[in-house]
């Protein structure tokens, strides 16, 4: 078998021996940047995914010392969808963000939201970020990241800080 494979190949025409050779170079690229394009996707899940597995060890400690969470996870569930909402496409309506922040009651309610909200994933505009969107049109796993990556994307350092002082005011330490 191996034999007629070689004397196949030797039998081809110049051009076509060339495009054997690119052709199958193309596919051993390709399926390594595939292979390479996957474990950098799992690696950046599993780092995005750090601060909400922070937050529950967290949120496991503040409960033992009494600290209890003061809403039901369906409740965190519609904070989580209203920051999205507030956040995601084009432009963000910072007042929906306060406003849905301004929920959380005690440091344990952020650790849960923290926790809750794990990986969520960014729509980008398609009027400002036309090639961002096409990519996201084709995989709209592209653009995602945790609580404070949205935060951190979304909102200006004034706008993080007016959210970490109304925390504050509720005696909240936690600061994104």
């Amino acid at each position: 078998m191996e034999n007629k494979v070689f004397q196949y190949y030797n039998d081809l025409p110049p051009w076509a021996k060339g495009a054997v050779v690119v052709g199958g170079l193309t596919v051993a690229i390709l399926t390594a940047r595939g292979i390479v394009k996957r474990f950098r996707e799992k690696k950046e899940l599993e780092d995005a995914l750090q601060e909400s597995n922070d937050a529950n060890n967290e949120l496991q400690q503040l409960q033992q010392s009494g600290i209890r969470l003061t809403m039901s996870n369906s409740e965190f569930q519609s904070i989580i969808s209203g920051l999205v909402i507030a956040m995601n496409g084009c432009g963000t309506d910072e007042d929906a963000v306060y406003n849905e922040i301004s929920k959380l009651k005690n440091e344990a309610d952020v650790k849960q939201l923290i926790n809750m909200w794990g990986v969520q994933y960014y729509e980008p505009c398609a009027a400002s970020q036309p090639i961002s969107y096409t990519r996201w049109m084709w995989n709209d796993k592209t653009f995602g990241g945790s609580i404070s990556a949205w935060l951190n994307y979304d909102l200006s350092t004034s706008e993080i800080n007016k959210i970490n002082v109304m925390l504050q005011s509720k005696g909240i330490k936690h600061k994104f």
